[in-house]
């Protein structure tokens, strides 16, 4: 179920930003990509390292988004040994759900609704 609710929640971050407010809307577009790429890999469709990596990449360009997109690549990082169903992933232990949480947050307030 979790999984299935992360699955629906990354693949609503395709659409993209609305009104962007804070952060321009091209960097808004990618690092809502960027999120949505780490998400799809840490269930297993998609390289994680370098999902990360990419996000990692664009978090300078978002300073005002940088502790959000910190705690979503910490999840990912925590989530790089171990498969989605496993007990100790973040998926499973609430960890995911939290720090995408907080990121949307942030995200809305910058870029706008989704």
């Amino acid at each position: 179920m979790k999984t299935e609710a992360m699955l629906a929640a990354a693949l609503l971050t395709l659409a993209g930003p609305v009104a962007a407010e804070g952060v321009d809307e091209d960097t808004c577009f990618r690092i809502n990509q960027a999120v949505a790429d780490v998400e799809m890999a840490m269930l297993g469709m998609g390289e994680l390292p370098a999902a990360r990596q990419k996000l990692a990449a664009l978090r300078d360009q978002a300073p005002s988004m940088a502790e959000q997109l910190d705690g979503m690549l910490e999840v990912a990082r925590k989530a790089e040994n171990s498969k989605p169903m496993d007990p100790s992933h973040p998926i499973q232990t609430g960890e995911h759900e939290k720090a995408e949480a907080e990121y949307r947050k942030i995200f809305r307030k910058e870029c706008g609704e989704l």
